[in-house]
Formats: C-alpha cells, sequence, structure tokens
C-alpha cells in the first residue's frame, strides 16, 4: 500500500501527535508569560533560608521580580555548631593553583541567600540568567524598601 507496516503507520501516528502536543504547550506558554512590573519585597526575618529560596526560585522563573530584605535575620534549621563548621569546611574549598580563580565563598548573608538561590536556578542558560537577574538580596532594610 506504500505507508510502510501498521507498526510504521502508528509510530508516525504517535509522533505526529506528539509534536503537536508539544507545540500546543509552547502556545500556551507564549500566551501566559506576563511581566510582573512590581517587584515583591520579602522581609526575610525568621524565613527558614532554604524553604523561602526554592519559593523565590520558582517565582523568579515565573517572571516575578523579588528583593529579599534582612537575609542577616534568616535562620537555618540544625545545629548552629554543624551548620558553622559546615560552613567553615565550604569556605575552605578552593582552587589549588589560582585561588582568585573561584569558587568563590561569601561571608555576607545576603550573597549567601543570592547563592542558595542560584543553586536553585538554571543559571547557565539564557532563561535562568534572566530570571536571576530579578533578584536583589541586601542585609538590613536599604533606603528605597524601608518605607514599603
Amino acid at each position: 500500500d506504500g505507508q510502510g507496516s501498521a507498526r510504521q503507520q502508528q509510530h508516525r501516528y504517535r509522533h505526529r501527535r506528539r509534536h503537536e502536543e508539544t507545540s500546543e504547550r509552547n502556545r500556551r506558554r507564549e500566551l501566559f508569560t506576563m511581566v510582573l512590573t512590581k517587584p515583591k519585597i520579602i522581609d526575610g526575618r525568621d524565613h527558614l533560608l532554604g524553604r523561602l529560596a526554592s519559593i523565590v526560585a520558582k517565582e523568579l522563573l515565573a517572571g516575578q521580580s523579588i528583593v529579599i530584605v534582612r537575609c542577616d535575620e534568616m535562620a537555618v534549621s540544625g545545629s548552629l555548631v554543624r551548620n558553622r563548621t559546615k560552613y567553615a569546611q565550604f569556605r575552605k574549598k578552593r582552587m589549588n593553583t589560582n585561588p582568585s580563580r573561584g569558587p568563590f565563598h561569601f561571608k555576607s548573608p545576603a550573597m549567601m541567600v543570592w547563592r542558595t538561590i542560584r543553586g536553585m536556578v538554571h543559571q547557565k542558560c539564557a532563561r535562568g540568567q534572566e530570571a536571576f537577574s530579578r533578584l536583589s538580596t541586601f542585609d538590613g532594610i536599604p533606603a528605597p524598601y524601608d518605607k514599603q
């Protein structure tokens, strides 16, 4: 019949159907991507670092701009001594031949939060870089955000 076996026809049908579904999904995604202009300001005080970071990462990827203030008052679950030694070991890791090439370990709590969120966003692809550019973290509450 010139169309190939029944198995080949079935494969072609499935492939065409799958392609139509993905293109429909992409069309829907294009319709619903919205630029949320007003940034969300989150007070980090007494929030658990990982829990807040995962929610913020998801919001950033959805297109929301986020500012986190008072990162210095965020909580990290677990024993203080264990967390301190764990971070001290992490800070010791560096490039053997030329430490100025990285990896860079930040002391500032705002940069620790920033790095935690970076680990939850695909920051090496364009979408992740775009999302990550919408994030700002601060220790304390700087001038424009203290009134809001």
